[in-house]
């Protein structure tokens, strides 16, 4: 749908166009309880211009200023030239312990599993459309940090829904996880509220309202 179309048909109708999630994917609201170790997901190709290596540099400055362990997963398709360069940044500043190459993920299962088991799921991309991993985040009850770029502010709301931060800054994302660790509370609401949108946005419900929008 183009984005005249979008506009016009929003003044009648308060609905997502960019979500392609099904009601068949939800599960109730169910967040994760906190344990000794942070579990930091990110979904997408593993590359630089997803930002990956400005999450590794905020987690750099995390370890060097939290007592806090924590594990950061990274699911996608990553080349060769990428996992040596993540294996030497891992190996250089001691956090091979911390990151883990998970790969691509296939199975829908296995991809919302990993989504419920993370306390915190984080999108650095440098340059987005509307990524579905943020919905897929939502559906699967795990707050979400990610930058503001593409339409994203457009669908969450800022300190509502997600928690946005500026794309290309490793310490903006440092102070995000920062913050999560210390404000459960914050993050706990924000889950909630990107739940429940996620929840109003289904495929099914959109193509209902916009049918309902062309029979006025």
């Amino acid at each position: 749908i183009s984005n005249e179309l979008s506009k016009l048909l929003k003044r009648k109708v308060d609905f997502a166009f960019s979500s392609i999630i099904s009601n068949n994917d939800f599960e109730s609201f169910n967040l994760k309880k906190r344990t000794e170790i942070i579990n930091l997901l990110f979904v997408g190709r593993v590359s630089e211009m997803k930002g990956v290596f400005d999450l590794l540099n905020a987690l750099l400055m995390y370890k060097r200023e939290s007592k806090q362990n924590f594990k950061l997963t990274l699911v996608g398709k990553c080349d060769n030239s990428t996992r040596i360069k993540i294996n030497d940044f891992t190996l250089k500043n001691k956090l091979k312990n911390n990151i883990v190459i998970y790969g691509r993920v296939d199975e829908r299962s296995e991809l919302y599993r990993l989504y419920r088991s993370s306390d915190l799921f984080i999108l650095p991309s440098k340059t987005e459309g509307m990524p579905r991993v943020l919905w897929e985040a939502a559906i699967n009850s795990c707050p979400i940090i990610a930058t503001n770029v593409g339409g994203i502010s457009s669908v969450f709301e800022n300190k509502k829904d997600i928690f946005l931060v500026n794309p290309n800054d490793p310490y903006a994302i440092y102070l995000a996880i920062s913050k999560f660790e210390k404000n459960t509370d914050l993050f706990e609401r924000l889950a909630k509220n990107a739940f429940y949108l996620a929840e109003k946005n289904t495929l099914e419900k959109n193509v209902f309202k916009l049918t309902e929008l062309i029979r006025q």
